[in-house]
C-alpha cells in the first residue's frame, strides 16, 4: 500500500487509511476484556470463573507483551 501519491505528497487521508486497521485493532482489544467478562459473569459459578479468567488473562498479557509493544511502534 503506497501512502504517497504520484506527486510525492503524503496526504492526511492516505495516512488515515493506512493506520485505520491499527486503530481498529486497538479498539477491538480494549473492548475484548469487558465483553468476555460480561459473558463469564452470566455463566454458572461466576466468582470462580472470573478469577480463573483474570489469572489466565494475566499470563496471556505477559506472553503477548512484546507483540503489543511492537503494535504501538
Amino acid at each position: 500500500m503506497n501512502a504517497i501519491n504520484s506527486s510525492g505528497v503524503l496526504s492526511s487521508s492516505k495516512i488515515f487509511k493506512f493506520w485505520l486497521p491499527l486503530a481498529a485493532t486497538w479498539l477491538m482489544m480494549s473492548l475484548e476484556g469487558p465483553f468476555i467478562a460480561a459473558i463469564i459473569a452470566r455463566l454458572p459459578e461466576p466468582k470462580f470463573n472470573l478469577a480463573a479468567y483474570g489469572v489466565a488473562f494475566s499470563f496471556a498479557l505477559i506472553i503477548e507483551a512484546p507483540v503489543i509493544m511492537i503494535m504501538s511502534a
